[in-house]
């Protein structure tokens, strides 16, 4: 801390001024200094909280894609896997089901139909399940890309700067 006083004006251990024999001038001086360098520490933990605040900000962000990401990730497995057991169910259904001529009709158009629908039943939900996958990949891939260190950056030089134009 800096005085402009003499010897007779000291700062004691405790950061109090011992006032022995110091001017009047002096005296407003010392309080001077103390006021600016107490607006400049104030306003140097203002700086510091808007700073914290725009962090905890920037997490909560970071957080919220998260969680987002999460949730489809969630949607696109919970769909791939229905997928797969309908497909699994269908492929089942045409292979156990029975060809005798006791109890299909060959010669008409029930048995063609049967196995047309059956065949695309069991290709559009293997469709199904491919595409869920590769979204699923692609998901992930840009929520892991989506909050860099670089848009940490940007983010906060905009709060910086809308922190000094709110005043």
């Amino acid at each position: 801390m800096l005085f402009l006083c003499t010897a007779e004006c000291q700062l004691s251990s405790a950061n109090t001024i011992e006032v022995l024999s110091c001017t009047a001038e002096q005296l407003i001086m010392v309080a001077l200094l103390r006021r600016a360098e107490q607006q400049r520490w104030r306003e140097e933990d203002i700086q510091q909280r808007n700073l914290d605040n725009a962090r905890i900000l920037w997490a909560r962000v970071v957080e919220k894609n998260r969680r987002d990401v999460e949730e489809k990730t969630e949607m696109l497995r919970a769909i791939s896997t229905l997928a797969a057991l309908i497909s699994g169910f269908a492929l089942t259904a045409f292979l156990q089901f029975d060809w005798s001529p006791d109890y299909v009709d060959t010669a008409g158009a029930a048995l063609p139909l049967f196995s047309a629908t059956m065949a695309l039943t069991v290709g559009l939900e293997t469709i199904c399940v491919i595409i869920c996958s590769l979204m699923l990949v692609s998901v992930i891939k840009t929520g892991q890309s989506y909050m860099s260190e670089e848009e940490e950056a940007v983010f906060m030089d905009k709060c910086r700067k809308f922190i000094a134009n709110y005043r």
